[in-house]
């Protein structure tokens, strides 16, 4: 029986929510300067986090692909094992190790219980330093890589996002350069050396370790780092030929990629801001929000509800050390992309000229409270925003900063943000799908 107390058809008040606070990781102040550690000594169970990260990715490669491979095969063998002995080793003892590499950094991160840690650490710190690279695996990898492109490239998303890659950045810049199968049969050993060589010899290594016996580990770890990673004479960016420091606004333009057996079309299209380190910033993440962040944005209520042109339409920004990009995608019925693009252009420009109503902007707000909320809760959650602002030479300010913009920015700020940024006639637009 339902309870006569209760007000359905009435909203619930609105209650003040408490003032949002977090740790933080903190400076390791005990040992020398490289490499540079931060401890977060937080969590509620016996699990300890560490964190290796470089500043070198796979844009400054002297080889194309030769990154991303060295790092895939990090976890292929050792010089003292075989990849099938260094994995049950590290399973052995219930440890997760993992290796990334993207555009501006490579990460090393490893996860173990800590009574554990003695047995894995050696482990981790083997596969950095001494990896094999064996002909055999390297093989299986760059047959496994061919595979994986011939079944995406099938797919409408893959051609939509690489011709907007070629349309927005310019012909030196390493996001406009495309893979193919050559490219992967091009690779070899050597590369590999290389590009391992580039990784270690690079500046800016950072460490962190996060977990509730994290201060007492780390004086144990610091002498076997610095062992493994010499401190380095040269910065690894510095010889390279790119010129990454400024991107030209790329020319309007709207290019369609035909595939004769689509039966649907996948948009993408983008505009370059300013990155995260700009003033701006903050008010510009907002402001993508708005227009396509989250489900209830302009984007989903004109394209989705509205039109029914898409079952999803989202927008995002992206941040590099130099340039942002906001970024638009959806799927769309076929024959539908310029009634969409349309009514993308439209949304962007209403938010330019109308100002948000303040049910909108409330809405808008809490959810973006909720979602800061959520990337600060837990010690890994924690670690993983650190990480995401050192990259930018960024520190917990930064997270103050975007809560005070929360709270004060205003509905005709965001609309002069929108007027002098979401311009629709800059943008530039890739579709693929079926020929008409």
């Amino acid at each position: 029986m339902a309870n006569p107390t209760i007000q359905r058809s009435r909203r619930p008040m609105l209650e003040e929510m408490a003032p949002l606070t977090w740790d933080w990781p903190q400076p390791w102040s005990h040992s020398d300067s490289y490499p540079k550690i931060v401890v977060l000594n937080q969590g509620n169970e016996p699990l300890l986090r560490i964190d290796i990260q470089w500043n070198h990715g796979f844009w400054f490669e002297q080889n194309f692909l030769s990154t991303r491979l060295m790092t895939r095969m990090l976890s292929e063998g050792t010089l003292q094992r075989s990849a099938a002995e260094w994995t049950s080793e590290v399973d052995r003892w219930g440890g997760q190790i993992r290796f990334a590499s993207e555009a501006e950094h490579t990460s090393a991160t490893l996860l173990v219980l800590d009574r554990f840690l003695p047995q894995v650490w050696p482990l981790f710190l083997e596969a950095i330093s001494e990896p094999a690279f064996r002909l055999e695996e390297l093989q299986s990898i760059i047959r496994s890589k061919i595979q994986h492109w011939h079944i995406e490239s099938q797919k409408l998303s893959f051609l939509a996002g690489r011709q907007l890659r070629q349309l927005v950045y310019p012909p030196y810049h390493p996001e406009s350069r495309l893979s193919s199968p050559a490219d992967y049969e091009a690779i070899t050993r050597e590369h590999l050396l290389e590009a391992h060589r580039h990784l270690l010899s690079s500046k800016g290594m950072s460490v962190s370790v996060c977990g509730p016996q994290a201060t007492q580990v780390v004086s144990g770890l610091i002498g076997d780092l610095q062992r493994t990673f010499s401190v380095a004479a040269v910065d690894s960016m510095s010889g390279t030929r790119l010129d990454l420091k400024e991107i030209p606004h790329p020319s309007p333009s709207v290019v369609f990629v035909p595939k004769a057996d689509a039966l649907q079309v996948s948009l993408r299209a983008a505009l370059v801001w300013p990155p995260k380190t700009d003033p701006l910033y903050h008010g510009l993440k907002i402001l993508v929000t708005v227009l396509g962040g989250y489900f209830g944005s302009r984007l989903m209520q004109n394209l989705r509800e509205d039109l029914g042109l898409t079952y999803g339409v989202g927008a995002r920004l992206r941040s590099y050390r130099n340039h942002s990009l906001m970024t638009i995608q959806s799927e769309l019925s076929a024959g539908s992309e310029g009634l969409a693009l349309e009514q993308i252009r439209f949304e962007m420009d209403r938010l330019g000229r109308e100002l948000l109503s303040v049910q909108e902007w409330g809405r808008v707000r809490s959810y973006l409270k909720g979602q800061l909320m959520a990337g600060l809760d837990g010690s890994l959650a924690l670690i993983d925003r650190y990480w995401d602002l050192e990259s930018y030479n960024l520190g917990e300010d930064y997270l103050h900063e975007y809560l005070r913009a929360l709270n004060e920015i205003s509905p005709a700020k965001l609309m002069e943000l929108a007027s002098q940024f979401l311009q629709p006639d800059k943008l530039v637009v890739a579709t693929a799908g079926p020929s008409a």
